[in-house]
């Protein structure tokens, strides 16, 4: 089994095909895991007012930061939003040194002034997001 990180543009039939003219071996078959490959997923907008808003909410909670698109590297639920949203963007308020490092490892945690703080950002932006 092989796990495949797809870039923006790229399909789950486009990495099977890729990686069947690789190998070139009829003996080896190349499937989806389930049975279901998942393209990756269509980039947001930058300059739509919901982007607009939600760098807007999220310099109220963290003045100094930059807010720019970035590339998640896993699946997330986003997916199960693209039949009913135009755009789909992901945010973890987590302003902690080192806690990039304690994602999904052992003794997982993050400090509580930093929970809370995450808890008003999203609330922020939800309140942002629903005011226009």
């Amino acid at each position: 089994m092989t796990n495949f990180r797809l870039l923006p543009g790229d399909s789950a039939r486009d990495v099977i095909a890729h990686v069947t003219n690789v190998v070139n071996d009829p003996r080896v078959s190349v499937t989806p895991y389930r049975s279901t490959g998942v393209d990756a997923s269509p980039v947001s907008s930058v300059t739509s007012p919901d982007f607009i808003n939600l760098a807007r909410a999220i310099r109220a909670s963290f003045p100094d930061v930059l807010v720019a698109p970035y590339l998640t590297l896993g699946a997330t639920d986003g997916r199960r939003y693209q039949p009913v949203a135009e755009n789909i963007y992901h945010f973890v308020p987590v302003d902690q040194p080192g806690a990039t490092e304690l994602l999904h490892a052992p003794n997982e945690h993050i400090q509580i002034d930093v929970y809370m703080k995450a808890i008003h950002a999203y609330s922020a932006i939800l309140q942002a997001m629903t005011s226009r």
